[in-house]
């Protein structure tokens, strides 16, 4: 397993952070090597090229999750923010929408998606030392900011209950999305990586309904990317749930082929 996830920086010493990912996300590969598998795959079976390829993310905007994957050197500066905090869709059906209308003519869209989650350089899951700083700091903050307040009102015997602010909807949003699984987070062996687990699932699950929706009218291919974004030093990793083509009304799923090659000799 080991060598699986490590291929191209194997040592004899794993890091305490690398035992954490090798625990909790024994599939995770290396973004950058990740991102080049991708777009190499997507070129030679369906044609997803810079011209006719327009890149969109939902990821959580944390600045650390940008270098995590490379994209940008395969199809472009020209990208499209589809998530918000946590990296869940908050663009919603209209933003996708707009998304697909800036597609290049007759062309495709290519959508990575998903949470994030750091491991920090003692193993911690849920920290991460960003850069110039000195200390450690939450990874996904706005995700486990939900899971502390949840946590230290059960602590007092109370009822946690989301707060209605006008200037922080998206973090509303994502306690209200996270409250039914909350008492099975909180009660896990692992907390933060069930958070990261159900947030992904949430984040699936409100990708599939838009896409399905946008498939009516966008008539080029509809390539989907998502997973975990791990922060990590020195390298981050994404652990792949889902790569998949939608062109037309057949769906190839491409996971399986993707993580044999990024693993392979």
């Amino acid at each position: 397993k080991i060598y699986k996830l490590y291929k191209n920086t194997i040592s004899v010493v794993i890091t305490m952070n690398e035992q954490t990912i090798l625990k909790y996300f024994p599939n995770a590969i290396e973004g950058h090597k990740l991102t080049a598998d991708a777009a190499d795959l997507l070129m030679k079976k369906y044609q997803l090229a810079p011209k006719n390829t327009l890149f969109g993310y939902s990821t959580c905007p944390d600045e650390i999750n940008r270098n995590v994957t490379k994209f940008s050197l395969y199809y472009g500066g020209h990208q499209f923010p589809l998530g918000g905090l946590t990296g869940y869709p908050f663009r919603g059906k209209t933003g996708f929408a707009a998304f697909s209308h800036h597609a290049p003519d007759n062309g495709n869209i290519l959508i990575l998606y998903g949470p994030h989650v750091g491991i920090s350089e003692s193993g911690e899951l849920g920290k991460v030392l960003r850069k110039n700083q000195s200390n450690e700091s939450a990874a996904c903050g706005a995700a486990i900011a939900f899971l502390n307040k949840y946590n230290a009102a059960k602590k007092n015997g109370k009822t946690y209950e989301p707060n209605y602010d006008i200037l922080d909807m998206e973090q509303y949003a994502i306690e209200k999305m996270l409250m039914p699984h909350a008492e099975k987070i909180a009660n896990s062996q692992a907390p933060v990586k069930e958070l990261v687990d159900v947030n992904y699932q949430i984040i699936d699950e409100s990708i599939m309904k838009i896409i399905e929706n946008l498939k009516h009218h966008f008539k080029g291919k509809i390539a989907l990317i998502g997973g975990i974004i791990i922060n990590s030093q020195p390298n981050g990793y994404f652990d792949l749930r889902r790569f998949e083509v939608a062109d037309g009304g057949d769906v190839f799923d491409l996971a399986d082929e993707l993580l044999a090659i990024s693993i392979k000799e």
